[in-house]
């Protein structure tokens, strides 16, 4: 069944459009499915009534064998797949006090190694440590949320709306960094601090940097830095040295100062 809502408060407030105009049409050709962006309160109180754990047992029953065709493994709420560039991540993100969930799905890039003193970002299977992210969404927005049914076998249909959004929205997220080099090279000094959490640049086609990479600037630049030094892009890379170099804050200094002696080390051998 094909779901249709008019454009709304909530879609208008959590869109990364604020075009009413390209909203319309975005929501006249999509299928929203059974998910919402607030929940409606009487459906969310009823929701409640079924658990994190009730769910997390449907998510085993009903979509760990649909998304095993997609080549991910896993259980619960957690579930991955890699190829030679990257780890793919489909993780589910409950409310904490159940009702319902919300789906990321996030993205670690291989070959990039980080300063000894971060090494927390080389932890490979860590969606935490993930170079990109993206709220799964049957449209552009940064909230949509899937309310519990009230029994395993109607959360059945719930699973199969996330699955299918997937389908339609997260496997061609995925496998456009099967081109990575090429995403990256459309990022340039001058577009760098343009780029938000959240939202995939439309001029550049850049993909958002996942929040808890993005909270402090220097994971991001060094990590496109280090893409391009790997590449053999080594004026990009100098440039980005001397612009991670810029941008030390002293109050952040302790933290940032592995990045800035990366990028000084770079600069000296240049």
């Amino acid at each position: 069944m094909f779901f249709k809502r008019k454009i709304d408060e909530d879609i208008l407030k959590y869109h990364f459009s604020k075009d009413k105009k390209l909203i319309g049409k975005e929501i006249e050709s999509t299928d929203l499915g059974i998910g919402w962006i607030n929940v409606p309160i009487e459906t969310w109180r009823k929701s409640k009534e079924f658990t994190n754990t009730d769910f997390k047992e449907c998510i085993n029953k009903y979509f760990q064998p649909l998304i095993a065709n997609q080549g991910f493994t896993g259980k619960d709420y957690k579930f991955y797949k890699e190829d030679d560039s990257a780890f793919y991540f489909i993780n589910f993100f409950p409310d904490r006090n159940g009702g319902g969930t919300q789906v990321d799905l996030l993205v670690k890039v291989k070959r990039i190694t980080y300063p000894p003193k971060h090494f927390k970002f080389n932890k490979s299977k860590s969606a935490k440590y993930c170079e990109f992210s993206k709220r799964l969404s049957p449209i552009n927005t940064s909230v949509w949320h899937w309310a519990f049914k009230s029994n395993k076998d109607d959360n059945k249909t719930v699973l199969e709306d996330i699955y299918r959004i997937i389908l339609e929205k997260g496997i061609p997220y995925f496998k456009q960094f099967e081109n990575l080099d090429s995403i990256l090279s459309k990022i340039t000094i001058e577009t760098f601090e343009n780029l938000k959490y959240g939202i995939q640049d439309p001029k550049t086609g850049f993909p958002s940097f996942h929040r808890e990479f993005y909270e402090d600037i220097f994971p991001s630049i060094y990590f496109v830095f280090k893409h391009a030094d790997l590449n053999d892009d080594k004026d990009k890379a100098f440039e980005l040295a001397k612009y991670g170099i810029g941008k030390l804050h002293k109050p952040y200094e302790k933290y940032q100062r592995p990045y800035t002696e990366e990028f000084e080390n770079y600069i000296k051998e240049k």
